[in-house]
């Protein structure tokens, strides 16, 4: 047990002339768990640790040989190498009966004989489960060895034979170091770090060079350092952790803009605004509520995010309230056009008389409501008529929210055309309805039509996809090469105004015929006898099959059709 505690020594050796006090002991067993996870020592930090001395937990671990590692910690962080011991334990399985057990020998590689080999000190006992001892390997050869360990009772009688396999390395001795290389965080393999420049000798330690982190990102990364010697052996790795602070860089694009009254809610918890990149943000404006602000001065803050992620310091303004608006009000702070697939922080163009919108754009918003919202509450995004008249607002988004906030929502596909348009927001919990949005809005709208069907009366026969809709002064194209001149298919034709407004429509030719079921009566001018659910017209081709629920008679008016297939057994008459 004394030369476990005399690594506690080395750890103090180790931190001489250190300026920061030693503040962590830790020990393990034969495999690293990682710095910080090893077992804790007691004992109380300071600057000399030379004379601690503590007692590892060995109850553990498996009999046979084991290593016991220690290291320490200074108060800056930094961590000395670790010391280590190697040591056999004994257990129960290593002992004869119950007896006492009053020598215990050990021998490697080959037998000297029962009493002959090396004797191990303890104090006799039945019980030597947890006995240690170290080996002494100074006699033996570099490589692989036998360590072979037994016990005698005090009724002469030996135990089996427990044997464990060891490796013995040659000390270190004096060579020169050729090479020194590091690497940062993860171990690229040996000989593969960065070379440091270094003139080759046994002394090194006065060596001093500046490691490239150009490459390196932001935060916490951990330098390690390692030497190659002549005779091809590497060094353990010394590291090092820093923290690398990236210089300052270029303005950033903005991407959030929030304000809040008073009382900081946090980073991003405050009353978001959109805006466009095009915006000179040191003049942007927009409409702040102050209902339910006490008489006095208020103070204003607004503050900016780039999208880096990093936060503006607060600009603050006062608000001086001389009479008390005491009712809960919502208001559209802010409204933007948003090109579909932008995502909330994006950059858009601002909404405005000039700048129309398109029935079905998606537009993006921001509202501030002043009062207390209950949980549950939903906020609805409404859209007046083109006059400004909420008498029958359409829902166009909602949001579950307690507080103010940023959202998308999306305008109904042709809504009529005006320069009037407004948005408000009502709540649900309480029941507050918002004030309109101070800009009146301009939507613009295509509509080609309805989709259509064309029925071709011969097969072979083509048509002319431009002679369906109207797209005089339209930016127009079919999604086939010659439109003119089309057989069955399904075909898409997409439109865009001078506003850039778009619309799509859908034709779909094809040859249409009909079947016979004769499953309601036995008249032709019936669609419900029919396969389609219509009566055949003029381009329709008829089967009258073999069989089928009812005869087909054609009573009273002419029929109608392209042609006309009877199936053998099938019949038509009048």
């Amino acid at each position: 047990m004394r030369k476990l505690l005399l690594m506690v020594s080395m750890l103090a050796v180790l931190w001489a002339g250190a300026q920061s006090p030693v503040d962590r002991i830790e020990y393990f067993f034969n495999t690293d768990p990682g710095y910080g996870n090893g077992l804790a020592a007691n004992f109380t930090p300071a600057n000399n640790i030379s004379n601690l001395n503590f007692s590892p937990d060995i109850s553990g671990l498996a009999g046979g040989l084991n290593r016991l590692f220690a290291r320490s910690r200074s108060s800056n962080g930094l961590w000395s190498q670790a010391a280590n011991q190697l040591f056999f334990k004994l257990t129960p399985a290593n002992v004869n009966g119950s007896a006492s057990i009053n020598r215990i020998e050990y021998f490697f590689n080959t037998d000297p004989g029962f009493g002959a080999a090396t004797a191990v000190s303890f104090s006799a006992s039945a019980n030597i489960a947890d006995l240690i001892f170290t080996p002494d390997l100074g006699g033996l050869p570099t490589g692989i060895n036998i360590l072979q360990v037994r016990s005698r009772d005090a009724n002469g009688k030996w135990s089996v034979v427990a044997s464990q396999v060891i490796y013995k390395l040659l000390p270190a001795a004096a060579s020169t170091i050729t090479r020194v290389e590091y690497f940062f965080n993860a171990d690229p393999g040996t000989g593969s770090g960065n070379a440091v420049p270094l003139t080759a000798g046994t002394d090194i330690s006065n060596l001093a060079f500046t490691p490239d982190i150009s490459g390196l990102p932001q935060g916490i990364n951990r330098l390690y350092v390692r030497s190659l010697d002549a005779n091809g052996k590497w060094s353990l790795t010394a590291s090092q952790g820093f923290y690398k602070l990236l210089p300052k860089a270029a303005a950033a694009p903005i991407s959030r803009l929030e304000y809040f009254i008073d009382n900081d809610p946090g980073f991003g918890n405050a009353v978001p605004v959109v805006f466009y990149k095009a915006d000179s943000i040191p003049d942007l404006s927009f409409p702040v509520n102050i209902s339910g602000l006490n008489t006095g001065e208020h103070f204003l803050y607004v503050r900016s995010r780039d999208s880096s992620g990093k936060w503006s310091l607060a600009g603050i303004d006062t608000i001086q309230i001389n009479s008390a608006v005491a009712a809960a009000a919502i208001i559209v702070n802010s409204l933007l056009l948003n090109p579909d697939g932008t995502p909330l922080e994006g950059f858009t163009q601002r909404i405005s008389t000039i700048a129309a919108l398109c029935a079905g754009n998606e537009i993006r918003m921001a509202f501030d409501p002043s009062g207390t919202y209950n949980t549950g509450n939903i906020f609805t995004i409404q859209l007046s008529n083109a006059s400004g008249n909420f008498s029958s607002p359409i829902n166009i988004g909602q949001v579950n929210s307690v507080k103010g906030a940023a959202t998308l929502s999306r305008l109904p596909r042709h809504l009529p055309s005006g320069t009037g348009y407004k948005i408000r927001v009502v709540s649900s919990n309480p029941l507050i309805i918002g004030d309109p949005s101070p800009d009146e809005i301009t939507i613009n709208d295509l509509n080609l039509g309805e989709d259509t069907t064309v029925y071709l009366s011969c097969i072979g026969e083509v048509t002319s996809l431009l002679l369906l809709y109207n797209t005089t002064g339209l930016t127009s194209s079919w999604n086939t090469a010659v439109p003119a001149a089309t057989g069955p298919g399904l075909y898409r034709l997409i439109s865009n105004d001078a506003n850039n407004c778009p619309d799509t429509a859908m034709a779909e030719i094809k040859l249409e015929v009909a079947t016979w079921s004769g499953n309601a009566s036995s008249d032709w001018h019936n669609a419900s006898n029919w396969n389609i659910n219509k009566v055949p017209g003029l381009m329709t081709h008829v089967i009258i099959p073999t069989t089928s629920s009812n005869p087909c008679i054609i009573s009273a008016l002419d029929a109608n059709a392209a042609s006309v297939q009877v199936r053998p057994g099938g019949m038509v008459g009048k």
